[in-house]
């Protein structure tokens, strides 16, 4: 399904707008995707003042297995559903597991993304043009980041991005063979692994008799996420000046361009501990056979290592000749 729209206004100066939107669904395999938007554009003031903006929206709804264990599919994840069943029950009972969550089966992920653009140019006068752009964008990724044989929901995370980004721009023609260009830029960007659970790991390896009578062993991953929580957060101020003169057969161009970076990033990288258990009886006796844990030097109160924070500025100019 497809629909688009689009409309004019015609005066002294092009005022144009369009509207979208895109349904995708395939009943099959329960996958959808919805994609909606809008752009619109044209003068505030003729010939002096000109926005356009734009929106674009999506939406996705897709499934997603963990440790989808059914009597036709044991032997592919080499364990039985009475297994299955007595390691969950286990974890319900002695190690706090949320009995209202769905932990293994089929899930629904439903990932979204928004982006908004907006700009506006500003015709001072016949010399100077000033030129303004912003751009946002957000998104959420369910079920996308996993530790090692993650096989509960519990054990998986969510990534959440946004940033955003907004640049001044002043170009200004002095005469046919002076131009100068200024610009300043902010930029924001944040990134983060959002764990579905804060509970240390554990390891547990299960032994199963399939139908045909193999014997097979597979080592589970249950509790918390190895990786998240995790941040990543960077800003950034960004000048540039570019001047660009003609004389004779001569052009050149003389430029500068300047970026003050501070990042404040969060790991928490193996720092909630492993429990290691041999088998589902060790399991379910609470005597793991072995436990591991990165420990920081300076932890915070949630018992992680504190923020890496850090600060770069980056200088440069340059002069370009050109002969025509």
């Amino acid at each position: 399904f497809n629909r688009s729209k689009q409309f004019r206004v015609f005066g002294t100066n092009l005022f144009r707008g369009t509207r979208d939107a895109n349904y995708l669904n395939q009943p099959i395999r329960d996958f959808k995707v919805n994609q909606y938007g809008f752009s619109l554009g044209g003068p505030i003031v003729r010939d002096k003042l000109h926005f356009f903006t734009a929106l674009d929206f999506e939406d996705r709804n897709e499934p997603f297995p963990i440790l989808d264990v059914r009597p036709e599919t044991e032997q592919i994840e080499n364990i039985t559903v009475a297994n299955l069943n007595r390691f969950q029950q286990i974890l319900k009972d002695k190690y706090g597991l949320d009995a209202s969550q769905q932990q293994t089966g089929i899930f629904t992920r439903q990932p979204i993304n928004r982006t908004v653009f907006a700009r506006l140019d500003w015709q001072i006068n016949p010399i100077h043009r000033l030129t303004w752009r912003n751009n946002i964008l957000w998104g959420r990724a369910p079920l996308t980041v996993s530790g090692d044989q993650a096989a509960l929901w519990e054990s998986w995370g969510n990534t959440e991005i946004n940033s955003h980004s907004s640049l001044l721009s002043l170009r200004s023609n002095f005469s046919r063979t002076l131009t100068n260009e200024f610009k300043i830029q902010y930029q924001r960007a944040q990134r983060n692994f959002l764990p579905n659970s804060y509970a240390p790991r554990g390891f547990v390896t299960i032994q199963s008799q399939l139908a045909s009578g193999a014997n097979v062993s597979r080592q589970f991953q249950f509790g918390g996420n190895r990786i998240a929580p995790e941040e990543q957060g960077e800003r950034q101020v960004q000048v540039i000046n570019t001047t660009y003169l003609q004389r004779g057969k001569f052009f050149f161009t003389f430029g500068t361009d300047n970026i003050l970076t501070f990042t404040n990033t969060l790991n928490t990288n193996e720092q909630g501990g492993l429990f290691q258990f041999p088998s589902l009886d060790a399991l379910d006796r609470l005597a793991p056979s072995q436990f591991t844990r990165l420990a920081p030097l300076n932890p915070q109160s949630n018992g992680f290592a504190p923020y890496l924070r850090s600060t770069a500025l980056d200088l440069s100019a340059y002069v370009q000749a050109e002969f025509n």
